[in-house]
């Protein structure tokens, strides 16, 4: 049996609302490798490739359902290692809870996360050009 479930535009809202006090100081870890199959789910053989903190506000409140992050100074001066990525994680202000999971790409690409180049250089900058979240 299938069941298909649908939100209302505020109820969309209040989802997507709910994790921004959960990424306000967070963090942004990009990861090389197969994408996990769930935010839960061990990364396996993935490789950290950056870390990029969040701003203390991350986002501003939505009333359509989706997240905007404030992407302003969220950046990694010193890459982890050398390699493309493939998949970013969000994480509370612990730096280990983590929150959300997706797929990353290029700009212009509609992943919701995407930066100028996916090939990453040790010790080189990530910039990420725009971070959103539907709900």
């Amino acid at each position: 049996m299938s069941t298909q479930v649908t939100l209302t535009s505020d109820a969309r809202s209040a989802q997507a609302n709910a994790l921004i006090p959960l990424l306000n100081s967070g963090f942004i870890k990009i990861y090389s490798g197969a994408i996990p199959a769930s935010v839960s789910a061990p990364r396996g053989a993935a490789v950290l490739l950056a870390t990029c903190p969040l701003n203390v506000a991350s986002a501003p409140v939505t009333t359509t359902g989706t997240l905007t992050f404030d992407m302003t100074g969220v950046e990694d001066d010193s890459i982890d290692a050398d390699g493309t990525a493939t998949f970013y994680r969000t994480y509370e202000a612990d730096g280990l809870t983590p929150v959300t999971q997706g797929s990353v790409g290029l700009d212009g690409s509609g992943e919701s996360m995407t930066m100028a180049s996916i090939d990453l250089v040790e010790n080189g900058t990530l910039i990420i050009s725009s971070f959103t979240h539907t709900v």
